[in-house]
C-alpha cells in the first residue's frame, strides 16, 4: 500500500513545486547531503529503484515539508522525584496549522500505522508515518524515546541567523535513535556531529534549529535546544539551574537557553503562544510535582488555562484550538513511558480523544 500511496503523493507534490529556484536549490542541497549523509542518498535510491521515480524528483516532491517548519509543539519529560512513583514520561502535543497543503499531507500522516525501522548493525526502532521520507521516531529497542518542536526562527532580516550545512536535524534524530543506547550517547552525538541550520528548510532540512526532548528507560531525561555553532543541553543533573525545578524539563518554540540574538531564534516577546505555553508548563509541573502519573501527563495534554476570544479552547492553551489570530490546533498527543516500552498514543485533539496503548516490545519483538 506505502508504495502506490508514495507514489501519487510525489506526482503530485513535485507538480506543486516545480520551479527553477527550488530545483536549483535541490541540486545544492544533494551536494550537501552526499558528504554529510552519505546512508541517506543510498536511501533514497532504494526508494527510487523501487518507485521508478529519480531522486530529484523525490526531493522536489517533499519540499512540501518545508511547511512543516510552521508546526509548534510543546514537549516536556519528567522523571523521579517529580513522579509519583518514580517513573519515567516523555509527553508530546504535535500542533501544525490547520489550513490548506499541510493539513492534507498531515491528515494522510495521521492514518499511518506504527512501524519498524530494522537496519543491519543498529537499534531498530518504533516510528509513526511515511518511512524514510517522513518518519517521527518514538522509541528504540534499547528504550531510547524522543519528542521534538520547531524553533521559530526570527523573519527580520536585520538579525543574526546562525546558519551552516551539516547532517540535517531530521537525519541527526533517525541517527540518534538507532546508536544510542541511553542519555549519554544521545548527548554525545549531538554535541560531536556538525548539525544543519538551514533556514530554507527544505526536504529533509525541515526540523533544521529545532529542539529535541529525550527519555530512556534508566530514568535519565534531557532537552537539547541548538543552532549551527550553538548547543545547550538539559539534563536531571542541571534541570533546576535552568527549569527551576529537579528532575522536569519542558519546551516550546522559542529558544530559552540560548541566547536568540546568536542563534537566530524569534523572541519569546513577539512569538507569544509559546511564551504563554512555556510559562503554563512551567505552573502546571510546580503545582503537580512529586505527584506526577500517567493521569497527570494526560491531563496536561488537555490543558486549556487561558481564555482567549471568549473561550479556554484556543490556541494559546497546551491542547490547541484554530482561533481567529491562529490557525494552529493539536493534530496528536503522545505519552512514552520508556521503562515499560509503552506509547500512549493520542490520535487527534487531546480533550475529544482517547489514549490508546501501544506494545513497543510487540513491535520490536523484545522478549
Amino acid at each position: 500500500m506505502i508504495k502506490p500511496l508514495l507514489k501519487i503523493l510525489i506526482k503530485i507534490f513535485s507538480k506543486i513545486y516545480e520551479n527553477r529556484s527550488i530545483k536549483d536549490q535541490i541540486k545544492n542541497n544533494l551536494y550537501d547531503l552526499e558528504y554529510y549523509t552519505p546512508g541517506f542518498i543510498t536511501e533514497l535510491q532504494g526508494l527510487s529503484e523501487s518507485t521508478n521515480i529519480n531522486i530529484k524528483e523525490i526531493l522536489l516532491s517533499y519540499n512540501i515539508l518545508k511547511l512543516s517548519k510552521n508546526t509548534s509543539c510543546t514537549t516536556s519529560v519528567v522523571t523521579k522525584d517529580a513522579t509519583k512513583k518514580h517513573n519515567t514520561y516523555l509527553i508530546q502535543n504535535w500542533d501544525i496549522p490547520f489550513y490548506g497543503k499541510i493539513h492534507l499531507l498531515y491528515l494522510l500522516f495521521l492514518y499511518q500505522r506504527f512501524k519498524v525501522c530494522k537496519i543491519k548493525n543498529n537499534n531498530s526502532y518504533v516510528f509513526y508515518g511515511f518511512p524514510v521520507l517522513f518518519e517521527l521516531p518514538i522509541i528504540n529497542e534499547k528504550g531510547v524515546c524522543f519528542g521534538g518542536n520547531a524553533t521559530l526562527v526570527t523573519s527580520d532580516k536585520k538579525r543574526y541567523v546562525d546558519k551552516g550545512p551539516g547532517i540535517p536535524i531530521y537525519l541527526l534524530v533517525r541517527k540518534t535513535m538507532r546508536e544510542s543506547d541511553r542519555i549519554s550517547d544521545v548527548k554525545n552525538i549531538w554535541m560531536n556531529n556538525l548539525r544543519s541550520s538551514n533556514k530554507s528548510k527544505y526536504f529533509p532540512y525541515f526540523w533544521d534549529l529545532a529542539s529535541s526532548s529525550w527519555a530512556d528507560r534508566y530514568k535519565n531525561i534531557l532537552i537539547i535546544e541548538q543552532s549551527h555553532n550553538h548547543i545547550i543541553t538539559v539534563d536531571n543533573n542541571n534541570s533546576e539551574q535552568f527549569n527551576g525545578f529537579k528532575d522536569v524539563i519542558w519546551h516550546t518554540n522559542h529558544h530559552k537557553w540560548l541566547d536568540p540574538d546568536v542563534s537566530g531564534s524569534e523572541y519569546p516577546s513577539i512569538h507569544t503562544t509559546s511564551r504563554i505555553r512555556n510559562n503554563r508548563s512551567y505552573e502546571y509541573f510546580k503545582k503537580h510535582y512529586g505527584r506526577i502519573d500517567l493521569d497527570t501527563c494526560k491531563s496536561f495534554t488537555r490543558d486549556h488555562k487561558y481564555r482567549f476570544f471568549n473561550t479556554y479552547k484556543n490556541s494559546n492553551n497546551i491542547c490547541r484550538h484554530v482561533d481567529p489570530c491562529n490557525r494552529h490546533g493539536t493534530l496528536f498527543s503522545y505519552i512514552v513511558e520508556p521503562e515499560k516500552y509503552l506509547i500512549n498514543f493520542c490520535p487527534g485533539i487531546p480533550c475529544k480523544t482517547k489514549y490508546k496503548k501501544i506494545d513497543c516490545k510487540k513491535l520490536l519483538k523484545i522478549k
